[in-house]
């Protein structure tokens, strides 16, 4: 599963949150990360586990992104579970379906 699940809108996508999921989704498939941003991921996970946070989208927010407290048994990677996954799929539709479901 990739750690961006979410239809990012356009004044969220350059913001420190975003760039360090996709340097960890990027480490994650084996593809080679340089080392000054290796040096920033490991900098920026480290400080996650230090507040046991977890990234949240919220779209409809000038922020966008927020780190927000780990839930125990829910939350076990980097981003909240999202209620709903509305990443963009190749075709250019929105994909609709919960977690737990299977994809149409």
């Amino acid at each position: 599963m990739t750690l961006v699940p979410w239809a990012v809108r356009r004044e969220h996508r350059y913001n420190h949150i975003l760039h360090m999921l996709r340097i960890e989704d990027r480490r994650r498939a084996g593809e080679p990360i340089p080392a000054a941003q290796m040096k920033k991921l490991d900098i920026w996970l480290g400080n996650l586990r230090e507040q046991n946070a977890v990234v949240h989208y919220d779209p409809d927010t000038e922020q966008g992104w927020w780190l927000v407290h780990r839930r125990p048994g829910v939350d076990d990677d980097l981003i909240r579970v999202p209620d709903r996954v509305t990443r963009l799929l190749g075709s250019g539709e929105q994909s609709g379906w919960r977690l737990g479901e299977q994809p149409t």
